[in-house]
């Protein structure tokens, strides 16, 4: 992995000093970034913060964190093995579906992260994520894995539900399991 320890401070210093999102940020959200995990192969992209998440200025540390890191850990893979995201770094109100014109100020800094983590494999989860990279369905495109250039490098991408999805739908967790068991393949074969 190429970059920095300070690529992740770097990128929260330049959206507070360019007023990314203001409208977001004026509504309480705290910014919400990952740690700088330069050995991380994966890289996993979700919608946008939660409650959990906006307090505590990390992704996916609430009830779908929870989930999301299991599924992972029983494909075999640590903490620092992955690296998570979000398109909006802001908790959008009332946990409100991004806009479409949130998700645009974000994308550069989406982009940037890909380049700089420059993941073997990129996780989409939920149809938030997916759009940006990969047109059509969530339940027709999930558990498949779809190939997408971001700034000139070709990058895999593997679509799944959103982990939110799985806790009141249990035939989606069972989809969002299955589709997860494809990492453990891809990186077989990258070993």
């Amino acid at each position: 992995m190429n970059g920095s320890q300070n690529f992740v401070e770097t990128l929260k210093q330049e959206i507070l000093e360019k007023d990314v999102c203001k409208s977001l940020r004026d509504s309480g959200a705290k910014l919400v970034f990952d740690d700088y995990k330069p050995d991380a192969r994966i890289m996993v992209i979700g919608e946008a913060p939660g409650a959990t998440e906006d307090r505590e200025g990390k992704p996916f540390v609430g009830m779908s964190g929870k989930i999301l890191r299991e599924v992972l850990k029983n494909v075999g893979l640590e903490d620092k093995d992955f690296y998570i995201t979000n398109t909006v770094k802001y908790r959008p109100p009332k946990n409100r579906d991004p806009k479409i014109s949130e998700k645009q100020e974000f994308l550069p800094f989406l982009y940037r992260e890909i380049k700089e983590m420059n993941p073997t494999l990129i996780i989409l989860c939920g149809r938030h994520a997916m759009g940006h990279f990969v047109e059509g369905e969530i339940s027709k495109n999930h558990g498949k894995i779809f190939k997408a250039e971001v700034l000139g490098k070709e990058y895999q991408f593997l679509v799944s539900y959103h982990p939110s999805a799985t806790i009141y739908r249990k035939e989606v967790k069972k989809d969002f399991i299955k589709d997860l068991q494809i990492v453990k393949e891809i990186l077989k074969k990258i070993n």
